[in-house]
């Protein structure tokens, strides 16, 4: 995905695959979720410019949020 194996995306931030600014901003969406369980933007689709391995790349996303217990 994206140009990363599989083994490179495991157990990773998904903000990898963001460039600036959104990477940076994407812990402090986090953290607002887990402390107010407003979902906000979560289960929209939105374009995005995504950060490929080897530049930017323009996508479609759904975000969503997953929890596993």
């Amino acid at each position: 995905m994206f140009g990363y194996t599989k083994i490179e995306l495991e157990n990773a931030n998904v903000s990898m695959l963001m460039p600036q600014p959104f990477s940076g901003r994407h812990p402090s969406y986090l953290t607002r979720y887990t402390s107010t369980n407003d979902p906000h933007i979560l289960d929209e689709v939105q374009e995005v410019v995504s950060l490929h391995k080897v530049g930017l790349l323009p996508c479609l996303v759904l975000q969503s949020f997953v929890i596993t217990t």
